[in-house]
């Protein structure tokens, strides 16, 4: 058993699942644009309405939450990384074959030593644990759910197009 710093880098095809319960927070540089099919409402002590190419930018502090179904896809080139404790263990059939410089120690009420081509079977149990400097490569399929605390930032090039039933009341 060695070390490995506690995680496994497991391939997923370049995209990791992140839970965010719901809703993934999409910058938008401050505004959010809006369709209303073309109208303004303007406030001329009443409301006239004036042409706008049916949208309306109106603030909305640089971010809006649009609904993605609690995970957003982000890239993470083929790996993410997963806790495993420092070790890794790869089945090997119950046996270990360790160099032993093609001689084997066994006993005969003393000791002996036989040519064995190099190396030596052991029993371990169906495992051994091997290094792997940190990461493990294991296949997910091409997605790892990792959190993110409710909320992924994806660029949508400052606009998020939010229903408003055909008009948006600016002040004039």
């Amino acid at each position: 058993s060695v070390p490995d710093y506690g995680y496994t880098s497991v391939p997923d095809y370049g995209y990791t699942c992140v839970p965010d319960y719901g809703y993934t927070s999409v910058p938008d540089y401050g505004f959010t644009s809006v369709p209303d099919y073309g109208f303004t409402s303007v406030r001329d002590n009443g409301f006239t309405s004036v042409p706008d190419y049916g949208y309306t930018s109106v603030p909305d502090y640089g971010y809006t939450s649009v609904p993605d179904y609690g995970y957003t896809c982000v890239p993470d080139y083929g790996y993410t990384s997963v806790p495993d404790y420092g070790f890794t263990s790869v089945p090997d059939y119950g046996f270990t074959s360790v160099p032993d410089y093609g001689f084997t120690l066994v006993p005969d009420y003393g000791y002996a030593w036989v040519p064995d081509y190099g190396y030596t079977w052991v029993p371990d149990y169906g495992y051994t644990s091997v290094p792997d400097y940190g990461f493990t490569s294991v296949p997910d399929y091409g997605y790892a759910w990792v959190p993110d605390y409710g909320f992924t930032s994806v660029p949508d090039y400052g606009y998020t197009s939010v229903p408003d039933y055909g008009f948006t009341s600016v002040p004039d």
